[in-house]
């Protein structure tokens, strides 16, 4: 092999980060900041694209996740709704079971999920969910 590259990448969940790229000021530096600001670290529900519902350690694992695979020229900040996320929380801050205890199957789970997130007061957050 010739020459030396310094570029690593990682799979992080089903998304390919190239490192040599990224800022860490971006997403790292951010992220580190929620965790430290966060009151409890218990699962809460999320919903991915192409993958349902799943558990979460806390909402700085998605805000990170969703910051990574967001391409550079995406300017919305850590934490923020972008067009290219692919993490939708619902602000409600339960876990997955809760949804699907009160569901007959995985489908009205996730139809439970979407129609929660549908009433929240965050008008921008509401306009991605509508989406989906």
């Amino acid at each position: 092999m010739e020459g030396n590259d310094n570029s690593e990448t990682i799979s992080y969940d089903y998304y390919d980060v190239d490192l040599s790229t990224e800022n860490p000021d971006r997403c790292y530096t951010p992220n580190l900041e929620c965790i430290k600001n966060l009151k409890t670290l218990a699962p809460i529900c999320a919903f991915k694209k192409k993958m349902g519902l799943s558990n979460f350690y806390s909402i700085c694992e998605i805000h990170l996740q969703n910051c990574l695979i967001r391409p550079l020229e995406d300017m919305v900040p850590y934490g923020e709704i972008s067009k290219n996320d692919v993490i939708y929380y619902n602000n409600r801050g339960r876990d997955c079971f809760f949804y699907m205890r009160q569901s007959k199957n995985l489908n009205d789970a996730v139809k439970l999920y979407h129609d929660i997130a549908a009433q929240t007061g965050n008008k921008k957050a509401r306009k991605f969910w509508v989406k989906y």
